[in-house]
């Protein structure tokens, strides 16, 4: 069964986990066209919250979910991650989700957005190891960001995660921006758009550990 045209007036659009265990195996959240969104100002898809909070896509979709704020940066179109929490995509696909822009503020992470916390050293984590990552939108990292020190490690064995497709208008990183740590350890970025960085964009690195 699909998690489609589901709406939060805050974060998680169809999932809000904040100390709870998510595990996706041939899910569907969201659908096939944009009629299937869910809907949240950040984490349109789903948000994982809080160092008890871990997700895992071993199979399935992520499609077609937006995040939109009313009043500050939209973050996360398909999912958002922060305080801690972590998720690993071991396959699946993460496609044409849309973090939107509001009248006074940018959008972060089209595809998923990590968010860190700064110098504290408790950051969110993206572990990214099977799957693809394409045709998502933001203002900047239309496939991944990472803000503050989130954490994104990227490579498998088994399977070659990708990241590719994604737009990052007008702003930057059109595969992956990093405000934090990224460990590339293998995978493809590739056929990405964005005004700086169509790959992977770097504006600093705090890791914060």
């Amino acid at each position: 069964m699909p998690f489609s045209k589901n709406t939060a007036t805050a974060d998680g659009g169809a999932i809000y986990s904040n100390s709870g265990t998510v595990t996706l195996n041939n899910a569907t959240i969201g659908g096939t066209s944009a009629a299937d969104a869910n809907k949240a100002q950040n984490g349109g898809g789903i948000c994982l919250d809080g160092a008890f909070s871990t997700g895992t896509m071993n199979s399935g979709t992520i499609s077609y979910n937006e995040a939109k704020h009313l009043t500050t940066v939209s973050q996360g179109g398909g999912i958002y991650i922060l305080n801690s929490a972590s998720f690993t995509m071991n396959g699946g696909t993460i496609s044409n989700n849309k973090s939107i822009k509001n009248s006074s503020a940018v959008s972060y992470g089209g595809g998923v957005c990590i968010k860190g916390n700064g110098s504290s050293g408790n950051h969110a984590k993206f572990i990214f190891k099977g799957g693809s990552i394409t045709s998502n939108t933001a203002n900047y990292g239309g496939g991944v960001l990472m803000t503050e020190g989130g954490i994104f490690e990227m490579g498998g064995t088994s399977q070659i995660p990708s990241i590719t497709g994604n737009t990052a208008s007008p702003g930057n990183g059109g595969g992956v921006a990093v405000g934090g740590a990224m460990k590339m350890m293998g995978g493809r970025i590739a056929g990405n758009t964005a005004g700086n960085g169509g790959g992977i964009f770097l504006w600093s690195s705090n890791e914060g550990q």
